[in-house]
Formats: structure tokens, sequence, C-alpha cells
């Protein structure tokens, strides 16, 4: 990835999962920061129809990998309950509770 321009979510979500998973951490502590709420919001936007893709083609950690990112990026009720939906098909009950309960108390 070029380090000029911030990464697009297809880009991000082409990087092997470890990858993914330490530049979302570092996006985390700051980088983050540089991008303007709508290009947060276009990435989540990204990474949510790219769960969707995942989740219709039943794979379900590629969808909730997705789904998390975009409550990452840029948290709305419809990617947090689309995250707890892929848990739930994983049989991630707890976890799927957790991200139910965070829609629930507006702390997506």
């Amino acid at each position: 990835m070029e380090r000029d321009q911030p990464p697009t979510a297809a880009a991000i979500a082409r990087l092997p999962p470890q990858e993914r998973k330490t530049f979302l951490a570092n996006m985390k502590r700051g980088a983050l920061d540089a991008l303007t709420p709508a290009e947060r919001a276009g990435r989540a936007e990204d990474a949510r129809a790219f769960g969707n893709e995942h989740f219709r083609a039943q794979r379900w950690a590629e969808a909730a990998v997705e789904y998390q990112t975009s409550v990452d990026l840029h948290a709305t009720s419809t990617a947090g309950s689309n995250l707890a939906a892929t848990l739930l098909k994983m049989g991630e009950f707890h976890a799927a509770l957790d991200a139910a309960g965070a829609l629930a108390s507006g702390q997506e």
C-alpha cells in the first residue's frame, strides 16, 4: 500500500489476516484521525458491503472480519447487527451477545 494516501477498504480487505489485524490496530492508534468522517463512513460502508458478499457465500469468518472493520471505522446499527448475526452463525454466542449489547447501549 502506498503511504501517500490512506488505503481503500478493498486494499485493507486483501491483506493477509494478521497484517490486516496489525494494520487496523495501528489505524485505531491514530491514523484514523487523518481521515475525514465522510472517508471513514465510506470505508466502513465498503467493508460492510464486503461482509455482505461473504455472508451470502456463507463465509462466516470473513464476513465477521469485514463487519467488525466496518464497526471499527464508523459504527452503525446495520454493521453491528450484521456482525451479531454472523457471530451467531459461527456459534460464537457470547461474542454475538456482546455485539448486540453494544448496539443496545449505543456503544457501537
